[in-house]
Parts: C-alpha cells; sequence; structure tokens
C-alpha cells in the first residue's frame, strides 16, 4: 500500500484519531488504513465507539494496513506546513516507511486483520437526515448535563428520543436536566429511543463545532445495539448504553406565575465573577435574590471573602431567594438562543424550570436546576 497527502489533509484527522486510540500498545493503539481505489480511509476504535475519516484522491496503491496512531499524529503534527507526506507498506508487511522532504520513518505495523470492527452502518436499518445546525443545537443543548462518572452508567451519555416528525435530547446527572427538542421532516418512523455514551457525544460535536455548512446534511443510522453518524468523510459507530433512562418528564416544574425573566449576558457575567471566589470551595454556592425589578447574586467562601452582583430582571410573584450551584445555571444560560430566559421559581427547596422567553420556530428547550439546601 502507498498513499500521500499534505500535513494540512491528515493533521486534524489524525488529531481526532489518536485521541480514540489507545496509549498502550495494543492493536487498539493503531489506526487502520485502507484503500481499494484513489481514496484512502483511516479508522481508529476504543471497541465501545469507531471513528473513520475517508481522504479524496491520493492513493497511489490501494492495501490494507495499522499504523500507531499517536506516533504518526506526532510526526504529521511536527511538520513544517505544506509539507507532503508519503507512506508506504515495506516489503513483508511488519513495517511502514514514512517520509517527509528528508526525514524517513520506519514504524512497526500489526496484521490489519486484528483490528476490531463494530456494526456496520449498512447493517443498521433506521435512517434520519438532520441539518448540521439542528444535531449541534441539540446536543450542544444537552451535553454539560451528562454525568461523567455515576454508577447510573445511563446517565453517563445522551437519551435520543425519535418520533415522527420530532428528534430530542435528554441528559441529567441528577442534580439538573436538560432537554431540547427539534422538528423535522421525518415521517413513518417507528418510535424509539435510545442513550449514546458520552464520548461519543463529545465527539460528534466536536466535529459539528468546526462544520462551516450549517445546511449539510448529517445522516443518522440506527441498529439493535449500535448507533451512527455519518457526515462527509467522517463516520462515527458507537455501542449504545444499556438501561432503562428514568422517567425525566416527571421531575419538570410546571410553569408557575412566579418567574423571573434576565438577560443572559449579564446574568453570566455576574456569575463568573462570583464564581471565582468559589474556586477552592468543595461545595459552589451562590445566592439568587429576587425582587421587584432586580436579581442579586452573592456568595462566600471560606476565607470570608464576598461577591454581590446586581442585576436588572423583570420578576413577576412574590420576592424570594434560592441558592444553586452556579455553574448548573451557567451552563443553561450559556446555550440561550434568544439572550432572554425565564426562571420559574416555587421556593427555595424546589427545583427552578428555565426556558426561553419567546418561542423559536421548530424548536423547543426546557432547563431544571436543582437547588441547594
Amino acid at each position: 500500500m502507498k498513499f500521500h497527502f499534505t500535513k494540512e489533509a491528515l493533521e486534524k484527522p489524525l488529531q481526532r484519531l489518536s485521541m480514540i486510540a489507545s496509549s498502550k500498545e495494543t492493536i487498539l493503539s493503531t489506526l487502520l488504513v485502507e484503500s481499494s481505489g484513489a481514496d484512502v480511509s483511516l479508522t481508529a476504535t476504543d471497541l465501545m465507539r469507531q471513528v473513520r475519516f475517508n481522504l479524496a484522491g491520493a492513493a497511489i496503491e490501494a492495501g490494507r494496513i495499522t499504523l500507531p496512531a499517536r506516533k504518526l499524529m506526532e510526526i504529521v503534527r511536527t511538520l513544517t506546513a505544506g509539507a507532503s507526506v508519503e507512506v508506504e507498506e515495506m516489503k513483508g508487511g511488519d513495517f511502514i516507511r514514512v517520509k517527509s522532504g528528508k526525514s524517513r520513518f520506519k514504524l512497526h505495523s500489526m496484521d490489519p486483520d486484528e483490528f476490531p470492527s463494530l456494526d456496520s452502518m449498512e447493517e443498521m436499518t433506521e435512517r434520519v437526515s438532520i441539518p448540521v445546525q439542528d444535531l449541534r443545537l441539540l446536543l450542544k443543548g444537552v451535553a454539560s448535563s451528562m454525568a461523567k462518572d455515576d454508577v447510573r452508567t445511563y446517565l453517563c451519555g445522551c437519551l435520543l428520543e425519535l418520533s415522527e416528525g420530532h428528534l430530542r435530547s435528554v441528559a441529567s446527572n441528577g442534580h439538573r436536566l436538560s432537554i431540547c427538542t427539534v422538528e423535522g421532516p421525518w415521517q413513518g418512523l417507528t418510535s424509539r429511543d435510545f442513550i449514546v455514551p458520552r464520548d461519543a457525544i463529545k465527539d460528534l460535536l466536536g466535529l459539528l463545532n468546526v462544520e462551516k455548512d450549517e445546511e449539510q446534511p448529517v445522516d443518522l443510522r440506527l441498529g439493535a445495539h449500535h448507533f451512527g453518524v455519518e457526515i462527509g468523510g467522517y463516520r462515527l459507530v458507537s455501542g449504545l448504553l444499556d438501561g432503562k433512562y428514568p422517567n425525566y418528564k416527571s421531575i419538570i416544574p410546571e410553569p408557575i406565575q412566579r418567574k423571573v425573566q434576565i438577560d443572559t449576558p449579564e446574568v453570566l457575567g455576574a456569575l463568573d465573577r462570583a464564581a471565582l471566589l468559589l474556586e477552592h470551595d468543595e461545595k459552589r454556592r451562590v445566592l439568587l435574590s429576587f425582587s421587584g425589578t432586580g436579581l442579586r447574586i452573592t456568595a462566600h467562601n471560606a476565607l470570608s471573602e464576598s461577591a454581590d452582583e446586581q442585576i436588572p430582571a423583570h420578576v413577576t410573584g412574590e420576592d424570594g431567594e434560592i441558592a444553586i450551584n452556579p455553574d448548573y445555571l451557567r451552563d443553561v444560560l450559556d446555550v440561550s438562543r434568544t439572550g432572554v430566559m425565564n426562571l420559574f421559581i416555587r421556593d427555595a427547596s424546589s427545583a427552578i424550570r428555565v426556558e426561553e422567553s419567546s418561542a423559536i420556530k421548530g424548536w423547543a428547550s426546557t432547563y431544571v436546576v436543582m437547588p441547594l439546601m
């Protein structure tokens, strides 16, 4: 096998793939490189998810090899801009020669037949197409609420609910809940819900965040045990998390008359400044006090330092106060699409319901933040 690319064509795919590849010297630390024609595909897996990039038109000789992912990435990363990289399988197949200018590298190659493969996307029968912008909004709106390390493994991912005309994303870590729904031209679908692992969601978001064509279609596919995504030359296949997701609808507070309407940029700035004092506090806590036309945010730490921020707000109903983790509210406000949000607050011991202040066609989002007692 033999192929060549520029540094720029290889660098970003290699960076993403090397984050999935294992750091231990096993078959999981390698990339599977394949070509049956002009194109070359690079694949990495950690057994739970598999990512493939298809790079167009640079194969000189077809074939199938493996390459050490991190070593190749570091070689390409340190080359000068515009450098050409040539990769060639050496006689016997145990080593690969990498050339760029006057630099030469001999890298060990493992048997490509040992490279594990997840379910093929072609075997996934259910299929949905969604624009880049809509999928990005769905995932970005809930990503921060996914649990990072919880014995309830079903919380360490994102619940996706697919039904006729709607796709919904849901995430919760037990202290907050995020729900986003987008409408689409999906008819004749069988309603289904499935939980995609956190790492797969993060991988996909990383790619969507740099995709410039907002209307480019993303192909979503579903199998019995796997979830697949294809966008341009990028393909992700991930296993699904087992377990039944909790009945999240039962914990969403009903909208009430008592609400605080806030300008999100102003409150974000105030929360950031107040949180500076809580950097080393184990229990991050700020107090929201609201009355009349204002919202007050106060924070205190173990050194008796304090922060006091007063912000204009439109308060409907009785005055009151509630203590929260500033990070949880900040994450919600950071994904606001209108710049103005409503906080529905029943009392100091009840969850806060947060929503956009005005409707967005084809879109709905609801957030729940639990209080600190």
